[in-house]
């Protein structure tokens, strides 16, 4: 199942899964449409930044311990207030973080509440974007690419801002998130 978030011609927003079999989507949970554009970024462009940004159904856990549909993962949650205290621990045989649920209960509680990750995901990204780290990010030129907003956004919800600035600075930190952090900025980064 892939994720998908669609805008309506109604105002709304569903959060979507779709089947790789192109089934007809089932609708989890719909949202006004005054939510549906943080940043003062036009819907059209809110939606491409959601579409780049879905990893995952609102169940998933990657093995690295990113959570739902947006692939949040623990210190982020725990920074915007829905988790607390976070420790190591081990997951799959991998070093991760761990924490307490705070808002929602569970982890279960969690996955089956699309449009709260929804909310913690857009919260996330409303505080990345007043960052230095970020503010400093845009314009910045890495492998004749531009970094654009929706870059720099995108690098700091998949790597947090330390790893931001790491990735930024060296092309093995690059290479070496391949397939994570480089492959979600290409797909971000010139949406606005």
């Amino acid at each position: 199942m892939i994720p998908a978030v669609l805008g309506l011609a109604s105002g709304t927003i569903l959060l979507l899964s779709r089947g790789e079999d192109d089934a007809a989507p089932i609708a989890h949970e719909t949202m006004p449409a005054r939510d549906c554009a943080p940043l003062g970024l036009s819907r059209s462009q809110w939606m491409d930044f959601l579409r780049a940004s879905t990893c995952g159904k609102p169940t998933t856990i990657t093995p690295s311990f990113r959570l739902g549909v947006f692939g949040m993962t623990v210190r982020r949650l725990c920074d915007l207030g829905a988790m607390a205290d976070p420790t190591v621990a081990i997951y799959h045989g991998r070093q991760i973080w761990d924490a307490r649920w705070v808002d929602p209960a569970n982890l279960r509680a969690f996955q089956a509440a699309p449009m709260l990750q929804y909310r913690l995901f857009s919260d996330s990204i409303v505080d990345y974007a007043q960052s230095p780290e970020v503010v400093n990010a845009v314009g910045k030129t890495v492998e004749a690419k531009a970094v654009t907003k929706s870059g720099a956004l995108m690098l700091a919800h998949r790597a947090g801002l330390a790893g931001m600035g790491s990735w930024l600075r060296k092309r093995s930190t690059r290479e070496k998130f391949a397939d994570n952090t480089t492959a979600f900025f290409n797909r971000a980064n010139g949406i606005f």
